[in-house]
């Protein structure tokens, strides 16, 4: 049974389902909530992140998002949450790699606009580059 489940965390319904998955399949298992992001246009146009200042501001805001999905949810091994600057599909699989992760969990969108395209693109990168077993929540 996998001791540390890496959770992919975002602020979509997709990853709160891939959550309540992790908790229902690894009950007792630490779980590494991961939040990944990268600047988008907007935010590079008007310089948000630039400075550590801001950046940490924007970290605590993810950890604080990572903190607020378990609210009303209950597990009975550790949570830990980690927020890293990036793309999602590669911050994900580097962490699985380079930490002790035994077991992935993203979530899929299924649909046909262009979000949820891209992001059913991280769930399948992940399951391709992963160094573990990925479990894909619908």
């Amino acid at each position: 049974m996998p001791q540390r489940v890496l959770v992919a965390i975002d602020e979509s319904e997709q990853s709160r389902r891939a959550l309540d998955e992790a908790i229902d399949l690894f009950p007792d298992a630490t779980l590494v909530l991961l939040n990944a992001f990268a600047r988008g246009p907007a935010d590079a146009a008007a310089g948000v992140g630039d400075d550590d200042g801001e950046l940490d501001a924007l970290r605590e805001r993810r950890h604080e998002m990572l903190r607020s999905t378990m609210e009303g949810r209950t597990h009975d091994g550790a949570v830990e949450t980690v927020v890293v600057f990036g793309n999602p599909d590669a911050a994900l699989v580097e962490y699985a790699e380079e930490n002790d992760v035994d077991h992935v969990v993203v979530g899929s969108h299924s649909g046909g606009s262009l979000s949820e395209i891209l992001v059913g693109s991280v769930a399948e990168e992940v399951v391709q580059r992963a160094p573990v077993s990925v479990t894909v929540a619908r």
